[in-house]
């Protein structure tokens, strides 16, 4: 999910397919200014070499600032790594005066925050009190970042974002199950975008592996079992945007995947509409497709408009 406001082009993850969609979509993602990760499985990281290497054959000339949890270092010194061969054989070809070398280069920045310690996510609300769980991390052109715990064991810690500017807000669940964190971050934002697997759905997947009653099916059932207890199903994430007061819902990393108008009519089976659980909630919710673009206009308007990005 890419958030541009104030000059700053900010990515938050770099799932498969997102160089290809930041080019297709005719972004200058040359210009992108951060890279924010929520954690460090594979599908939320899996393009973040492309992304680096997008941008500095695009012109980007500088060192890209990436942040996440604990373990940043390591992901970015790995992606420097990897690319290195890639970089020199490009440098030697085209010249550096085409592609300065501080463009292929990333700056990590770890972000630490009370509770990241602890394996159990009781132990964080014991120890750690809701704002000492979230913190500022960017403060820039009028761009305000703020980065929060949420709840993804064992992938832990998993973090949200908070992005504000001029009195208008996203916020980017990243992947997790219900928490007081998301809540208390992601209070009256305008826009949340939260993760959402159909539970019913994928049990009866796990229950269909299974039941072939061969190695191959129990370990695919076992697994698509224990998918179920570190992510939010579309009615938590809707009751959480009710708490939270917030205007606009954003399903998203939707399981199954909305890939044919079939799968999008059998990922609703089991959850029905808005209506049937939070009549008092005002906002709406839609499910995320790749190209949807949001714009939240400048205040005293609180509209938000949704359309999709054109290719250029």
């Amino acid at each position: 999910m890419l958030v541009a406001a104030g000059g700053e082009f900010l990515l938050f993850d770099t799932g498969d397919g997102s160089a290809e969609n930041l080019m297709g979509y005719g972004i200058p993602f040359q210009n992108l200014s951060g890279i924010f990760f929520t954690h460090y499985h594979s599908d939320h990281i899996a393009d973040f070499g492309e992304v680096v290497l997008g941008r500095w054959l695009r012109g980007g000339s500088t060192p890209l600032d990436v942040y996440g949890p604990p373990g940043i270092e390591r992901i970015s010194e790995a992606y420097q790594q990897a690319y290195y061969l890639d970089s020199t054989y490009r440098i030697a070809h085209h010249g550096a005066e085409n592609l300065p070398p501080e463009g292929r280069k990333t700056v990590p920045h770890k972000i630490e925050l009370c509770g990241t310690e602890y394996e159990e996510r009781e132990a964080a609300s014991q120890h750690c009190t809701l704002e000492s769980r979230g913190k500022v991390v960017l403060d820039r052109n009028g761009v305000q970042v703020t980065a929060f715990l949420v709840h993804h064991e064992p992938a832990r810690p998993a973090y949200g974002y908070r992005v504000d500017y001029k009195g208008r807000s996203v916020t980017i669940s990243g992947d997790t199950v219900p928490c007081e964190e998301l809540i208390h971050y992601a209070k009256d934002t305008d826009l949340l975008v939260h993760d959402a697997i159909n539970h019913e759905v994928v049990q009866y997947l796990s229950d269909l592996y299974k039941a072939r009653g061969d190695r191959f099916g129990d370990r695919l059932g076992h697994m698509f079992g224990d998918i179920l207890d570190y992510h939010s199903n579309p009615n938590q994430a809707i009751n959480n945007a009710a708490d939270a007061n917030v205007t606009l819902l954003v399903l998203t990393h939707m399981v199954p995947p909305r890939r044919n108008a079939v799968i999008r009519r059998f990922s609703r089976i089991g959850w029905g509409t808005k209506g049937a659980r939070n009549a008092h909630w005002k906002g709406e919710f839609v499910e995320a497709d790749d190209g949807m673009l949001w714009t939240l206009k400048p205040l005293p308007s609180k509209e938000i408009d949704q359309s999709y990005v054109v290719n250029n």
